[in-house]
């Protein structure tokens, strides 16, 4: 396997992207006139009244209330968000950011995510925190990100500690800090999030900031794995593929990257292909293999690219297709893979300058999540 040798150390040079917001707003139905929910009229009755637990549990039940339509439960939230409910604020704000029951708009958001952060929500100022390192309705700022990271962080949100740690972690918006970085994944993974419990691990893996502790990262990234984060998931299989950290066990391997490459992952969906290919912990099966590099390949992964790219130039598994073949090695070559350059000139050689620049074109058109049709010499269909 490609992954061979990577461990631990290749998983903590993974940079933090940005999270999924999950409010727990439904959508469904269509438009409908705007009128309270009459389910929940006794309880709306005692939040407009101004009672502050009654308009929080309002605002929350609405939100998982189901059957409701998206336009009636985005009014009904914003009645009792203007009425002071930070529970209300922050979900109205994740409406306006989802697009559910209103017009999608990160700019009417950013307010009432602001009114709720006021009122110490710790949602709300993850949320902000979010929308400032992304640039979502504000200007880009790592400063004010970190700076509300760091709020909700202190109000006990585990997310908001895990992005702070991963900004200390990189020197984004404060000054890069190994240890502050550690303290703060420590927080978040004993919260329970799995990026943390990762974050964490990839620290003990490395010793940045914490001293080297190989089963210490692999406990945590364990743990983050069996709550379903699919990297993890992926380290797991190729260490159990490998016999590094983990016994050598080609079933347990195979299981566990299954399980990434269902959530599409793209180095487990190669590494399963790997599996296939060599019948390791799975029967040998190419058209798996095949099926699974292809999945890969759709995302950009560039070995998987020139997995595709030399089945289809030697008709293994597939109809031959070199010009197809040729346009996955062009594109595995531009994404680093260095295989791919040998083996496409080569082809190069034996294509005609009008087959050629066909399969230039193939390869200049294709679209990420996009497979590329299949065209062997001469334009005709693969054979």
């Amino acid at each position: 396997m490609d992954m061979k040798g990577k461990g631990l150390g290749w998983m903590a040079r993974r940079v933090v992207a940005g999270i999924v917001l999950a409010l727990g707003v439904a959508a469904c139905g269509k438009a409908a006139d705007n009128a309270p929910v009459p389910e929940l009229g006794a309880l709306r009755q005692q939040a407009l009244a101004g009672d502050a637990s009654a308009m929080n549990a309002y605002a929350l039940a609405l939100a998982r209330q189901p059957g409701v339509d998206p336009v009636v439960r985005f009014h009904a939230m914003e009645e009792v968000a203007q009425a002071g409910s930070s529970n209300a604020q922050v979900l109205l704000g994740g409406m306006y950011h989802l697009g559910e029951g209103t017009p999608r708009s990160d700019e009417k958001a950013v307010p009432w995510l602001l009114k709720s952060a006021n009122q110490g929500n710790a949602t709300a100022q993850f949320m902000l925190g979010q929308f400032h390192q992304k640039g979502q309705g504000v200007a880009v700022s790592y400063a004010q990100a970190a700076a509300w990271y760091r709020k909700a962080a202190d109000n006990g949100h585990p997310q908001a500690a895990m992005c702070l740690g991963a900004m200390y972690a990189n020197g984004a918006g404060v000054e890069k800090n190994d240890a502050e970085a550690v303290r703060l994944y420590r927080i978040s993974a004993d919260g329970g999030d799995a990026e943390g419990q990762l974050n964490l691990a990839a620290m003990y893996a490395t010793g940045r900031g914490v001293a080297k502790d190989d089963a210490q990262a692999m406990r945590l990234t364990l743990a983050s794995a069996e709550q379903g984060n699919a990297m993890a998931q992926t380290i797991i299989g190729t260490s159990y593929h490998d016999g590094e950290g983990l016994p050598q066990d080609f079933a347990q391997a195979a299981t566990w990257l299954r399980k990434a490459a269902d959530q599409g992952e793209p180095l487990a969906q190669f590494a399963l292909g790997n599996l296939y290919t060599q019948g390791h912990g799975v029967p040998r099966d190419h058209l798996q293999a095949l099926a699974w590099y292809r999945k890969a390949a759709a995302q950009g992964h560039a070995p998987s690219q020139y997995a595709v790219g030399v089945r289809y130039v030697d008709g293994l598994v597939v109809r031959r297709a070199r010009l197809t073949g040729y346009a996955w090695l062009r594109l595995a070559e531009k994404g680093g893979d260095t295989k791919a350059p040998a083996r496409r000139q080569q082809l190069a050689a034996q294509l005609s300058a009008a087959d050629l620049d066909t399969a230039e074109r193939l390869s200049r058109d294709w679209r990420q999540g996009e497979l590329i049709a299949e065209v062997d010499d001469g334009g005709a269909p693969g054979r």
